[in-house]
């Protein structure tokens, strides 16, 4: 029941954000050729700003954050943190929503972040072409993979 928490929270973080043609389930996101929980934060992160100093700002903050717990456990079923996951779920459009990277720390990869932004990115720009503005978001992340200006995993 704790996984299948953690799909919903990320079906409804993400929700109406084109992330596939299957939905998030608990067999999709343990199979790890249908979805990796990289890309979904990803996804997460790129709904909230495509500039990479303010997502590397962001990771920060979720890192240090005392709040951030993994609802697949036992602390999830605390009511404070099932509180934050379902305002986390609730308020999308709250101009400070609680990150999926906030309960998905131990997924926190940078580099496999940062080259699932730049996908993503370069996605959207190439239904885009004139919006050069994303090319040049994707091509940044490729850069800080490439120059080693990345956190430490966790």
């Amino acid at each position: 029941l704790r996984n299948i928490r953690v799909c919903l929270l990320i079906s409804l973080r993400l929700h109406g954000i084109q992330t596939g043609t299957l939905p998030v389930t608990v067999s999709h996101v343990d199979e790890g050729d249908v979805y990796s929980i990289n890309q979904l934060i990803a996804y997460d992160e790129l709904a909230i700003t495509n500039d990479g100093e303010n997502i590397a700002a962001l990771e920060i903050a979720c890192i240090e954050s005392p709040i951030a717990f993994i609802p697949s456990l036992v602390d999830g079923d605390e009511a404070s943190n099932w509180k934050m996951l379902q305002a986390a779920c609730r308020e999308r459009n709250n101009p400070d929503p609680a990150p999926l990277l906030i309960f998905l720390l131990h997924y926190f990869d940078p580099e496999r972040l940062a080259l699932h932004r730049a996908l993503i990115l370069a996605q959207k720009w190439s239904r885009d072409p004139y919006d050069l503005k994303r090319l040049q978001h994707a091509l940044s992340e490729l850069r800080t993979v490439e120059d080693g200006q990345l956190l430490s995993s966790i």
